[in-house]
């Protein structure tokens, strides 16, 4: 594009408008973001010339960035293809040049942006000249001075009044991922459903620990690693993983299933002392209130969730509300309600309830229906971040948070951010809001063959290829 001017293109019945990222269908927007939208405009910027998967490459994808190439590419081009409607073997917009590159086909429109004309000074000033003699002095008139005042003020209202406008219904600007590397190279699976805790420049996240070989899991360990990589190291946790932080820097533990008792504990831990303390007896899912004093928690199960809060000594345990489900509960960033997923019961739904226990209500439903879960804002609470299935695997995905009633409409709609080759999910933002962090998963397939003398299937072909959890930044 000139200059970097955003611009919007038309085509067919579809527009792009590249300022906000968006691409429209006769005016309504599509559920079409990221990569997908990134190479429909590289590909508009030249019409009908070719633009090659290395260049798709270097714009969108930097040299250090962990990622199947082909793979996204690919996965990218078929979104578009099926937003647009289009056929890789009969296409209208966009042409595959096999093994070299794609472009675009279609009758393109594009429309400027709008630049205001630029004086001539030279002719300006030739005009201005006139001799003398020729000028005949004219009486300023009142009327016509007031006419041009009011006119001005009038002006000038209706400038400030069409920016008031504009701020008020202009979508919210929707966020990219622009690059991904690597924080963790430990070699032990990460704990899927943990989501990770970014406090004061480290990341803390849970892996799992196995038993003996061949035994399973026996439990897991919560480690943590600079925000920027490196070290990974262990935390004195001595019953349980790290649930919360809060703002004054206290632990909210949650233990590990108790298969006798069939039930988890609260438990609280400073950072600087290795014991931790019970705070209360039966209770899971633990988080901090918003002003460091209380905690909530659940209690019970299908139907029978409670929802609990109670002072961080653990006295005063009262229970809010009785809900059908509630998991993976999170304070809104303004800490007057909790958000939390209704994965199962309630229709596959982000729910919220107020703190006191007040109006539980539905707040956008999960774009697949297997369910979403992971959510996190960031800083200023403009945009929600969570983990949906994107029916091929788990993705992280982003919401605007409509503030205002007349912001309720297709700009809140969920877009989808990531589009493999890995799972990715449990997203946490950092404090600057520049960087996201998450799990990602990976599978990997063996083939096994039968040993009729030991009667089992045991591995061929190189071995064993485990579940790849790793910890991406």
């Amino acid at each position: 594009m000139r200059g970097g001017e955003k611009q919007t293109f038309r085509f067919g019945s579809f527009e792009l408008d590249t300022e906000i990222g968006q691409l429209r269908r006769n005016g309504v927007g599509l559920k079409l973001q990221g990569q997908p939208v990134q190479i429909l405009e590289i590909l508009l910027e030249k019409p009908g010339q070719l633009v090659t998967r290395e260049e798709i490459r270097q714009r969108l994808w930097a040299s250090d960035t962990f990622v199947d190439f082909d793979h996204s590419l690919n996965s990218a081009i078929k979104k578009l293809r099926q937003a647009l409607g289009d056929e890789a073997d009969t296409p209208t917009y966009i042409e595959t040049l096999p093994k070299r590159g794609y472009r675009f086909i279609g009758e393109l429109v594009r429309e400027e942006p709008h630049l205001e004309p630029k004086a001539d000074t030279e002719e300006t000033a030739a005009v201005a000249v006139l001799p003398l003699g020729q000028l005949e002095p004219r009486p300023p008139s009142r009327v016509l001075g007031r006419k041009r005042v009011v006119i001005s003020a009038a002006l000038g209202l209706l400038a400030i009044a069409s920016v008031v406008v504009y701020a008020a219904f202009k979508p919210e600007p929707q966020p990219r991922i622009v690059g991904s590397h690597i924080l963790t190279k430990t070699g032990t699976r990460k704990v899927w459903i943990a989501k990770p805790i970014v406090d004061r420049g480290y990341i803390y996240f849970q892996e799992e620990v196995p038993a003996v070989p061949g035994g399973g899991i026996s439990g897991s360990v919560t480690l943590r690693v600079p925000a920027a990589g490196g070290e990974v190291s262990t935390m004195p946790v001595a019953k349980g993983n790290v649930s919360d932080i809060s703002r004054n820097g206290s632990f909210l533990l949650d233990l590990p299933d108790d298969q006798v008792k069939d039930q988890t504990d609260v438990w609280m831990q400073s950072p600087s002392d290795e014991v931790p303390r019970l705070i209360v007896k039966d209770g899971s899912q633990a988080i901090w209130a918003a002003d460091g004093q209380r905690i909530f928690f659940v209690r019970g199960k299908y139907p029978q969730h409670q929802l609990c809060r109670a002072n961080a000594d653990g006295t005063e345990v009262k229970v809010l509300a009785i809900l059908p489900d509630i998991f993976f509960p999170h304070l809104t960033p303004d800490g007057a309600r909790v958000r939390y997923e209704g994965t199962g019961h309630t229709g596959g739904a982000f729910w919220e309830i107020g703190t006191d226990g007040s109006n539980p209500h539905s707040v956008f439903e999960s774009p697949s229906r297997n369910g979403s879960w992971g959510g996190s804002w960031n800083p200023d609470g403009g945009h929600y971040f969570f983990t949906s299935w994107d029916r091929e695997r788990w993705s992280l995905f982003s919401r605007a948070e409509p503030y205002h009633w007349w912001k309720k409409g297709d700009d809140s709609l969920p877009q989808q951010l990531t589009f493999g080759p890995l799972s990715i999910g449990n997203p946490a933002i950092s404090s600057d809001g520049k960087q996201l962090y998450a799990v990602g998963m990976e599978k990997h397939g063996e083939l096994s063959v039968y040993d009729f003398k030991s009667r089992t299937f045991v591995p061929y072909l190189g071995g064993a290829i485990h579940l790849l959890r790793g910890l991406f930044a």
